[in-house]
């Protein structure tokens, strides 16, 4: 019986360690756990890990859609991570990555914005185009 047991525990304890934690969006995008990291895919195919820790999260809009900034040649979104930074106060640390869409393809800026808001916020748009 205790070796059923301790069976089912290192199953356990394998699968979780193993476990690709993933966020979806209903536009096909997915956020993924890589080396601590998030890393960005669409429809299953893998597209650039980003610079921003684990977990990250998409920003929506009130209504809980991916908010997305049309440009004169390309759409922008943004992924976003935040963490407190002490258990004592209210402040959060919040790194903000801008992805963009042009001509069928899909890149992640080089640039991360540092703000110390907590989540969520409506950011401006000169986030979404100062990022490039």
């Amino acid at each position: 019986m205790n070796s059923i047991i301790l069976t089912l525990f290192f199953m356990v304890l394998y699968s979780c360690a193993h476990n690709d934690p993933k966020i979806s969006h209903t536009s096909g995008y997915d956020l993924h756990k890589q080396d601590g990291h998030c890393s960005l895919s669409r429809h299953g195919r893998f597209i650039t890990k980003l610079k921003l820790k684990w977990p990250c999260q998409f920003h929506l809009d009130p209504q809980n859609e991916l908010r997305i900034k049309k440009l004169d040649k390309y759409d922008v979104f943004l992924i976003e991570h935040s963490e407190k930074l002490a258990t004592t106060t209210k402040d959060c640390r919040t790194q903000v990555q801008a992805v963009r869409i042009f001509d069928g393809k899909t890149e992640a800026s080089q640039y991360v914005n540092n703000v110390a808001i907590c989540l969520p916020f409506q950011w401006d748009e000169k986030v979404f185009i100062g990022l490039f």
